[in-house]
């Protein structure tokens, strides 16, 4: 079908699956459902989709020529630095993605940035009082809540 082709090709864009990995094949799976059993028909391909390797090959080539936010603003942008120790880096991690959910690419690149210069570190946002971290990062969506998360984390 053509939805079940579209979400190959994104998922083969965005984890750049091999060949060897598609198709995704799927069999029928059971549930239980109010204590009768029924019989869930999924999708199962043999080959390729028509076309399948020009479409992903022109997406490489589209996504080599186009620079999206997030590969410039994304967690990729604070995690090269090789003197931030393993266990920072995770924590950095972690934060972003806590601030990604309902946030632009490039708010949370401006937010993570105000973060790192505040000390981004276990101990200090544990340190740091709720009306502060708030303030830090206001720009993204849901932010009192996402103190909580972060605080919680």
């Amino acid at each position: 079908s053509t939805q079940s082709t579209g979400a190959m090709l994104y998922l083969a864009a965005k984890f750049r699956f091999h060949k060897a990995t598609f198709p995704l094949q799927m069999k029928p799976v059971s549930r239980k459902r109010n204590s009768t059993t029924k019989q869930v028909n999924v999708a199962y391909q043999e080959n390729d989709p028509p076309n399948w390797r020009t479409t992903y090959e022109k997406i490489c080539l589209m996504r080599k020529q186009t620079k999206a936010p997030v590969d410039t603003l994304g967690c990729y942008s604070w995690m090269e630095d090789p003197n931030v120790p393993l266990k920072e880096r995770r924590y950095r991690t972690l934060i972003s993605l806590i601030l990604s959910s309902q946030t632009k690419d490039t708010v949370n690149g401006e937010v993570m940035r105000k973060l790192i210069a505040h000390g981004l570190t276990v101990d200090n946002i544990l340190e740091t009082d709720d009306k502060t971290l708030d303030k830090l990062i206001y720009p993204c969506g849901f932010h009192q809540k996402k103190v909580e998360y972060i605080k919680k984390s």
